[in-house]
Order: C-alpha cells, then sequence, then structure tokens
C-alpha cells in the first residue's frame, strides 16, 4: 500500500457508533435566581408597606402650612427681631441647619463610614433640615423682606427650599416611598407577577376586573419612544389612578353577588374583600410605578443638576448677608 493512503487512513477519524458527543447545556444559577426572587419578595413588602406610612406625608404638609400661616399673621405684632433675642438665634439656628444639609451627600459618597450612621439616617436628617430651616429663617426675617442683601438671601432660600419640595417628590417616586431602597424595573416586573399570582385564583370570579388589570399591564410594557412615553405618562398614569379608586368598588359589588350564590358568611365576604383589595391595590401601584419610572428618574437627574447650582447660590447669598450685617 502506498504511503500518501497509510498516511490519509491513519487522519481518519474513527466513528463511534451510538456514542454521540453530549450538547453542553447552560448551568442553572440558582444562586442568581435565588438573590433575584428574594429582592421581589424584600421590594413587593416595601410597596405594600408604603401604605401603612401614608399619614406621614399629610400631617408634615399640615405642619409646615400652619406654622408658615401663624407666623404670617403674627407678624404685624413683631414678636421676633432679626437683630435680638429669639429671632437672631433662629437665623443662626436656620442658617446652621442649611448648611448641615450639605453632609447628607457628602455622607452618601464615603465607602466606608458606617459609624457614622447609616445613609437613609442621614437622609432623614436630611429632610428634617431642609424643611425646618428654612421655616425658622422664615421667622427670624418675621416673613418681611429688609435690606437688598437680605432680601436676595431669603429669596434664594425660598427657591431651594421649593425646589427641595419638587426633588423630594421626584425622589419617592422612583424609591419604595421616601425612605425606601431605589426601585428598578425588573422588581416592578416582579411585584406584578407576584400580585397575579396572588389574584389567579380569583380571576374566575371578577373576569372583567381581571381583563381591566391585563390590559392595564399589557399597555404599561408597550415600548416607546421618548415622546410616547411622556404620553402614557399623563394618559395611563390617569386612567390608573382612575381605575385605584373605582376598582375596589366594582369589586365590592361583584364579589358580594357571588357571596350570596355561593352562601358565603359575612366574615369570610368580608376577609375576601380585604384581601383582594389589597392585592388589586398593590397590582396597581406597581403598574403606575412601572409606567412611571423611566419619567420620573429622568426628571429626578435633571433636578440634581439645577439644584445644585441653587444651593450654592444660595450659599454665597447667606455668607454675604452674614458678613453685611456684622460688618455695617
Amino acid at each position: 500500500m502506498p504511503k500518501t493512503e497509510e498516511k490519509k487512513q491513519k487522519e481518519k477519524p474513527v466513528e463511534k457508533t451510538g456514542d454521540k458527543p453530549e450538547e453542553k447545556k447552560p448551568k442553572a444559577k440558582p444562586a442568581e435566581v435565588k438573590a433575584t426572587d428574594k429582592a421581589v419578595i424584600e421590594a413587593r413588602k416595601a410597596l405594600h408597606a408604603i401604605e401603612n406610612y401614608s399619614y406621614q406625608t399629610p400631617l408634615l404638609i399640615l405642619t409646615i402650612v400652619f406654622l408658615i400661616i401663624w407666623g404670617f399673621m403674627a407678624r404685624p405684632e413683631e414678636y421676633l427681631t432679626a437683630e435680638n433675642g429669639l429671632g437672631y438665634a433662629l437665623g443662626i439656628i436656620g442658617g446652621s441647619m442649611m448648611l448641615l444639609l450639605l453632609l447628607y451627600p457628602v455622607r452618601k459618597k464615603m465607602m466606608v463610614g458606617k459609624y457614622l450612621g447609616s445613609v437613609p439616617a442621614w437622609f432623614k436628617f436630611h429632610m428634617f433640615c431642609g424643611v425646618f430651616g428654612p421655616i425658622a429663617v422664615l421667622y427670624h426675617a418675621n416673613f418681611s423682606l429688609g435690606s437688598l442683601n437680605s432680601t436676595i438671601a431669603l429669596m434664594c432660600m425660598i427657591i431651594v427650599a421649593g425646589s427641595g419640595l419638587v426633588g423630594r417628590y421626584f425622589y419617592s417616586k422612583i424609591h419604595y416611598g421616601l425612605y425606601g431602597q431605589k426601585a428598578t424595573l425588573g422588581e416592578l416586573h416582579g411585584i406584578i407577577d407576584s400580585e397575579e399570582h396572588q389574584l389567579a385564583a380569583a380571576y374566575k370570579l371578577i373576569p372583567d376586573i381581571s381583563d381591566t388589570l391585563k390590559a392595564y399591564h399589557k399597555e404599561s410594557n408597550v415600548p416607546l419612544d421618548f415622546l410616547g412615553s411622556i404620553k402614557r405618562f399623563f394618559v395611563l398614569g390617569a386612567k390608573l389612578r382612575v381605575a385605584s379608586v373605582t376598582l375596589p368598588f366594582e369589586l365590592r359589588k361583584v364579589l358580594f353577588a357571588h357571596a350570596v350564590e355561593a352562601g358565603w358568611s359575612k366574615e369570610q365576604t368580608d376577609k375576601n374583600l380585604r384581601i383582594l383589595k389589597k392585592h388589586i391595590r398593590a397590582y396597581l401601584k406597581a403598574v403606575i410605578k412601572t409606567c412611571e419610572f423611566s419619567i420620573y428618574e429622568r426628571l429626578f437627574s435633571l433636578w440634581h443638576l439645577l439644584h445644585y447650582p441653587l444651593f450654592l447660590m444660595l450659599v454665597i447669598s447667606g455668607i454675604v448677608h452674614v458678613l453685611a450685617v456684622h460688618m455695617y
């Protein structure tokens, strides 16, 4: 046999009958799945917990409005003066609180600083100073305009305080409440799926409500450009807020009719109604957050760009005011 043929036979691969190469299947990552599930569970708990603290914001607003109205109404009496006494002290306290606002962004940037307190705790302190610092300064000024430098400082403070309240609103829309963790679209979709699973058994009792919820979810998931997202932000957002009011009444009507047919007791009916209302509210809340999330995230980023220069302007005008008062 020629050498060339021997070489070809040697190079020819040997076929093994019945033996097929095993396909490499991607390995499951249980740790990642578990972490994701845990994140969704925690996010769902946080979303449910928002209702327990819903009284805090109205209470804070009422307190602020009361302090401002009372101080403005008492202005002619001149109980406080900026030059001495309690009025002077309130100016120092308010100005110091405004400067202490800088500590929160510094603490947030520190990677090693647990011994200084948690970031959420510093954020609460930041919010406290941002609300009551300006009120203290208003009482210091007796809700009146004075010299040019004091007027500029006061106007800067009012603008920054108003900007802070706007930022506070944007912040709450991309977090689970004001003091909760930052939300993600993945978690919000997980919450919706979880609530849908909880409602699955009841969907046959409330087919119309079920179709409405699924339609809202589907509409919130449609990929859109920026202008389309803005339109959905207003249109679908309004629909969802109306639905969050009307659907519980519709649920009550349908469930009570079914309770009569099924012979449920009053306790059983009330319990089922309470559970379903809780899950429907959470479902709608998650869909609303999903629908509005990207817009509020962008607005919050733009707000940051505007707020920091305004705050620096406030610091400069405040320093000029203090120097002018004590030098002349």
